[in-house]
């Protein structure tokens, strides 16, 4: 998912506001710092597939999908909660 930009300020799912700072780069997307509007501006991570061609490789998605299985396990004060899926 592209981040939609309204009057400059990048917001992804009508929900997550980007901060205005370089992403960070993983192996298979671009990770941004934002503020959960939902969560009184809470700060999250915002994590997508920036590579359309990773996108549509099976095995890229599953690797994916079990990164955010192995998240779900994690409970910790400096782990990121999992938020939902936008498409």
């Amino acid at each position: 998912m592209e981040p939609s930009s309204q009057n400059s300020v990048k917001i992804i799912g009508n929900r997550f506001v980007l901060a205005d700072t370089e992403p960070r780069h993983g192996g298979m997307a671009e990770i941004h710092r934002a503020a959960d509007t939902q969560q009184g501006l809470r700060a999250v991570a915002v994590k997508f597939m920036v590579n359309t061609r990773l996108q549509d490789d099976r095995i890229v998605r599953e690797a994916f999908a079990r990164e955010l299985s192995a998240l779900n396990t994690l409970d910790h004060p400096n782990i990121v909660n999992r938020l939902p899926d936008f498409p």
